[in-house]
C-alpha cells in the first residue's frame, strides 16, 4: 500500500505535464497556416527556375542555330514544316504519327527520340540537322511543360517549341524542290522571330502536328 501511495502523484504529474488536445489542434492550425503562407512562394520560386531553364534551352538552340548557319553558307535549319524533309530537331519522315495515350507515352517518346539522334530504327541511322550540336534531347523540352490529357493529344512528343515556317515561305506542297531549301539567315531582320513555344493547352490539328508553325 506504501508503494501504490508513493507511484500515484508519479503518474498524475506526467498526466498533467502533457498537451491538452486544444493545445494540440492549435499547433496543428498555426502550422497549417505557416504552410498555406509558404507553398505559394515555392511554387513562384520553383516556376522561376523553371523559366530560367526554358529561357537556357532557347538560348542554346539559338546558339546552334547560328552555329549551323556558318557551317551551311549561312543557310538556316529547315524549321521542320510538314516534316517531308531532316529539320532542326529529327530526321525526315517522323513517321507514323498517331495520338497517344498515358499507357503507351513512354514508348512513343523513346520511339520519336531516335529520330533526334538517329541512333536506331526507325530513325535510318540519320540524325536532326542540329544534333552535331545539340546533344542533349532536353533542350527540345520545356521543364514545366505538363504531362496531361493535352500533352497526348499531340502528334509530335519530343518538341515543347518550334520554329517559325517563314525559314521555307510556308509551302502547301512539297512537290517542287524550291520548298526544300530554306532562306538564308540575312533574308531574316534581327528582330525577327525564329523560335517559340506552343500553347501547352493548345489541342488543335496544326499545334503539335510538326516542328513549326505561324508566328500567332
Amino acid at each position: 500500500m506504501k508503494s501504490n501511495n508513493s507511484e500515484t502523484p508519479k503518474r498524475q504529474r506526467l498526466v498533467t505535464a502533457g498537451f491538452t488536445l486544444i493545445e494540440l489542434l492549435v499547433v496543428i492550425a498555426i502550422i497549417a497556416i505557416l504552410a498555406a503562407m509558404l507553398l505559394p512562394a515555392l511554387a513562384r520560386a520553383k516556376s522561376r527556375a523553371y523559366a530560367a531553364n526554358d529561357i537556357n534551352n532557347c538560348k542554346q538552340t539559338m546558339l546552334a542555330a547560328a552555329i549551323y548557319c556558318t557551317d551551311n553558307n549561312d543557310f538556316l535549319a529547315s524549321p521542320g514544316w510538314q516534316m517531308n524533309y531532316d529539320n532542326w530537331v529529327t530526321s525526315a519522315n517522323l513517321t507514323p504519327l498517331t495520338t497517344h495515350t498515358a499507357a503507351t507515352f513512354g514508348a512513343d517518346f523513346k520511339t520519336q527520340l531516335h529520330y533526334i539522334s538517329g541512333d536506331a530504327a526507325p530513325a535510318l541511322g540519320k540524325p536532326g540537322l542540329l544534333y552535331y550540336i545539340l546533344k542533349n534531347p532536353k533542350l527540345f523540352i520545356c521543364p514545366e511543360d505538363p504531362v496531361n490529357g493535352a500533352y497526348y493529344q499531340r502528334l509530335v512528343l519530343i518538341s515543347s517549341y518550334v520554329w517559325n515556317g517563314a525559314v521555307v515561305g510556308y509551302p502547301k506542297t512539297w512537290t517542287s524542290p524550291a520548298y526544300v531549301h530554306s532562306l538564308k539567315i540575312s533574308a531574316f531582320k534581327p528582330t525577327n522571330i525564329l523560335q517559340w513555344e506552343n500553347d501547352a493547352k493548345n489541342t488543335s490539328a496544326g499545334a503539335w502536328n510538326d516542328f513549326s508553325n505561324y508566328p500567332l
